[in-house]
């Protein structure tokens, strides 16, 4: 419900602003999604990201990142693990490439692939002692537009 709400928002933002002008929205994965993959935690309700592909089609590009290994600042109780797997596509790209960081253009020949049933992607920092693995549920592929892959996160400090 709250993705429809911030859609709102873009739409209204997007009306008002000149045409000419490019609007960028930074937020987490599984809301900018151009498919809703985790419809455990939105369920009936689409991810903003959803309610923008069906709007503004090819006028909207949906980039998601993916980090193989790491650890990130969580803000409560400092720095936590990333979590690895054979099927997240963090470790799978970084198992295939020595490249420290890259990007994948969800096309049709990367598409086939990242669309497999067996595929992970990381979800952040829910409780806090690492990250999550979400079951991409064969949509990866046609949920983002593009990939930025990081082999390794290190946290800032305060």
């Amino acid at each position: 419900m709250r993705d429809k709400f911030i859609f709102d928002n873009i739409v209204w933002l997007m009306e008002t602003c000149k045409k000419d002008k490019l609007v960028i929205i930074k937020a987490h994965n599984f809301h900018v999604n151009r498919k809703t993959i985790y419809t455990e935690v939105f369920g009936k309700f689409l991810s903003f990201g959803e309610y923008l592909s069906r709007g503004y089609q090819d006028d909207y590009l949906c980039i998601g990142t993916e980090v193989q290994q790491g650890r990130f600042y969580t803000g409560a109780t400092g720095s936590s693990r990333i979590t690895q797997h054979k099927n997240k596509i963090g470790s799978i790209i970084g198992t295939n490439t020595k490249a420290q960081y890259g990007i994948l253009f969800c096309d049709n020949n990367a598409r086939g692939f990242l669309n497999t049933e067996e595929i992970t992607v990381s979800f952040g920092t829910v409780n806090y002692k690492s990250s999550l693995l979400i079951n991409a549920k064969g949509m990866l592929g046609d949920a983002f537009d593009v990939l930025i892959f990081i082999r390794n996160s290190t946290p800032y400090g305060l």
